[in-house]
């Protein structure tokens, strides 16, 4: 994607923001966003043009669900099956749950880019934007 302004990225990053807290709101959904962390060239105030805004994201199974349970399974398959969506391989069907919470934060931006590895691991640059505890 091309490059964007340190404006647009810090729009962009109130709207994922947004989105997470709003998703969160939303008692359906079988998993939920714990936190979101920034890192990259967003932490560098210098610099006015950035390549995208990088987003580390955690996402749990919500507190009243056990995801070592048969049940859950089956729950994660049902969520799948309701979302409306088309799925062409099962594990797919069976991840919709846990995947969605990206897709919905990401909201179809080439400029945002989510991560689910845990970016304390890679980088001493990050800064929390966003917990749900």
């Amino acid at each position: 994607s091309r490059p964007i302004t340190r404006a647009t990225a810090e729009r962009l990053l109130a709207a994922v923001i947004q989105r997470a807290e709003e998703y969160n709101a939303d008692p359906s959904h079988l998993f939920e966003i714990t936190e979101l962390v920034v890192f990259g060239s967003y932490l560098d105030p210098e610099v006015t043009s950035l390549g995208d805004l990088d987003i580390g994201a955690t996402v749990r199974p919500r507190p009243q669900f056990n995801p070592s349970t048969e049940q859950f399974s089956e729950m994660q398959l049902n969520y799948a099956d309701a979302s409306g969506r088309r799925f062409t391989a099962f594990i797919d069907r069976l991840c919709w749950a846990s995947r969605e919470p990206y897709v919905f934060m990401r909201n179809r931006s080439t400029a945002i880019k989510i991560t689910k590895e845990d970016v304390r691991k890679l980088t001493d640059r990050w800064e929390v934007v966003y917990t749900n505890h």
